[in-house]
């Protein structure tokens, strides 16, 4: 019986009967993609996530920065706001279109932190790495907030975690993202 984020924004179920444990990571609700097909999800999943609030120091939402009704919805119940982003050149330029969206949510959550970009799957040997920084830094700029001295390096370990089922870091704790996650975390004062 997995009961999903979109069944406790339907009111079928109270977040706390969503809330499920999981091994040394924590505990975590599952999500849906039936999600951004419900109606009035922007209001509903804000009051969802102030509920869960209640009951947790953080709330941690994984989602990928698009311009849909879910990215919204989240920008307008968050607090803070950490944007992942690959460290590609594509995926930093289009990190910038992320601008919009913030703004938009900053007009009805103006208290929304945009504490930072952590760039992920980061390879610190690649010839364009110094270029990745410097595009990282501007695309920060424009988006007021700054780039996060942590990066996450590419590791087998994430892929080899998500295959086992199981945390990084109960999975591989030694290796190099589990401990830059560590670092990151340390490194947000959490």
């Amino acid at each position: 019986d997995s009961r999903t984020i979109a069944d406790v924004v339907k009111g079928r179920y109270d977040i706390t009967e969503a809330i499920q444990t999981i091994e040394s990571n924590g505990d975590a609700v599952a999500g849906s993609a039936e999600l951004p097909l419900l109606d009035s999800v922007q209001e509903r999943l804000r009051v969802v996530l102030k509920e869960a609030d209640k009951y947790y120091d953080y709330v941690i939402v994984d989602s990928t920065p698009t311009a849909s009704t879910v990215g919204i919805a989240i920008l307008l119940a968050t607090d803070k706001l950490v944007i992942p982003a690959q460290a590609t050149l594509p995926v930093l330029l289009a990190t910038k279109q992320f601008k919009d969206m913030i703004e938009l949510a900053k007009e009805e959550n103006p208290g929304i932190d945009v504490s930072g970009i952590l760039l992920v799957m980061y390879d610190k040997r690649g010839v364009v790495t110094r270029t990745l920084k410097e595009v990282a830094d501007d695309v920060a700029d424009e988006l007021g907030t700054k780039v996060f001295d942590t990066s996450i390096r590419k590791g087998i370990a994430v892929e080899e975690a998500w295959a086992s089922f199981k945390g990084l870091i109960e999975y591989a704790t030694n290796s190099n993202p589990a401990i830059d996650y560590i670092a990151f975390v340390d490194e947000m004062g959490v």
